[in-house]
């Protein structure tokens, strides 16, 4: 195959970089054309640095392997896919060490067949596939959804790529594409002792491996799906008990309002014990504090203050407005929770209880949610 890439009196390593430098600039190419699965492209970069390594030798195949690894680590800066990050950028390298080591090994430093040339490319996909796992054991859920997406694309993208190399390379070096029955025999009884001999190891290393990738990603998986049950249910019970909490205030609220306009009461001090609050305040049409239980608020303009301010909607068409629990315009330091609801002759009035109240109301909200 040289003779087709002679570059003048360059010696072999000259052209192995050479070589290298030429399919790193196809596999870097690769990297900016895919398709996208989970937010990430998904490409044939691998199938530049594995077909060198086929055809050429395990060190040009490394080189196209580093550019290509190299580029993807840092096209994150240019909008690639962050999440496999590191995993897209070590399996280019991997795949030209394996794709490398099988031609030396495995087929004895010669170009391998077509056919062998898909296996190889299925073996350094896989190991790609594996790695997106490896790097990304604290979300397994989102990694094993990238890839079972992106496994099969991936895999028969590289396999045809590197199909293609192989198939050109024979054309053009005038190689039989099938050998004749004698030919295959011959080879594949050649090529299967290497296989026996590797065999017992190979299969314990992978069944090892394989295990021990599959629990620790059940249980990444599990750890994540309590987590999510776990924060789930915490935020149903918080949004339980704020529901509860802003319907009872405004419950009320409404009940004030009616002992308000029908005068059923002698003061507000008698209104807050009845219904065990600290506050309540009436607004005129103006937004203006007119009457209180806290004689400091009287003619407090309720328009100076963001945390007041949000009642005024009171002044513009909305019958009832809840306020969650928190600090009081008068006093930073001073945290109450408000409900107000919309006079039938103009303005409003708004009730408010202090932290004890408060907390004493969520601990009930509390035992009633967890039973």
């Amino acid at each position: 195959m040289y003779k087709w890439f002679s570059f003048g009196k360059l010696s072999k390593w000259k052209k192995q970089v050479a070589i290298g430098v030429l399919f790193g600039l196809m596999s870097i190419y690769a990297s900016d054309r895919g398709f996208m699965v989970v937010n990430t492209v998904a490409n044939v970069r691998d199938a530049a640095p594995i077909s060198a390594a086929l055809i050429f030798g395990m060190p040009s195949g490394v080189i196209a392997g580093v550019m290509g690894g190299v580029y993807r680590y840092f096209s994150v800066y240019w909008g690639a896919g962050a999440y496999t990050q590191i995993a897209c950028s070590l399996a280019p390298i991997l795949a030209s060490l394996i794709a490398g080591l099988s031609r030396k090994y495995m087929f004895y430093d010669t170009k391998p067949s077509w056919a062998y040339g898909i296996a190889t490319s299925v073996v350094c996909e896989v190991t790609h596939m594996l790695l997106i796992f490896v790097t990304n054991m604290d979300n397994s859920s989102y990694a094993f959804e990238f890839v079972k997406k992106a496994t099969l694309p991936m895999v028969i993208g590289n396999a045809i790529a590197v199909t293609v190399a192989l198939v050109l390379s024979k054309l053009i070096e005038h190689e039989k594409l099938v050998l004749r029955r004698k030919e295959r025999k011959e080879k594949g009884e050649k090529i299967a002792q290497t296989f026996q001999r590797r065999l017992l190891i190979c299969i314990v290393i992978a069944y090892c491996a394989t295990s021990a990738l599959t629990y620790v990603v059940q249980s990444g998986i599990a750890k994540i799906e309590t987590n999510t049950a776990i924060t789930q249910g915490i935020t149903d019970v918080e949004k339980s008990i704020k529901e509860t909490s802003d319907k009872n205030l405004l419950n009320i609220a409404k009940n004030v309002k009616y002992d308000y306009e029908n005068h059923y009461y002698k003061s507000f001090e008698e209104l807050e014990n009845k219904y065990n609050i600290t506050e309540i305040n009436v607004i005129n049409k103006k937004g203006i504090v007119v009457e209180s239980s806290d004689a400091r608020f009287i003619n407090m303009d309720m328009a100076k203050d963001p945390q007041s301010a949000e009642f005024l909607c009171l002044l513009n068409g909305k019958t009832q407005f809840v306020q969650k629990y928190g600090p009081i315009a008068y006093n930073h330091e001073t945290y109450r929770k408000y409900a107000g609801m919309a006079l039938s002759n103009g303005g409003f009035i708004q009730v408010g209880y202090d932290v004890e109240h408060f907390m004493n109301d969520l601990n009930i909200q509390i035992l009633d949610t967890i039973k």
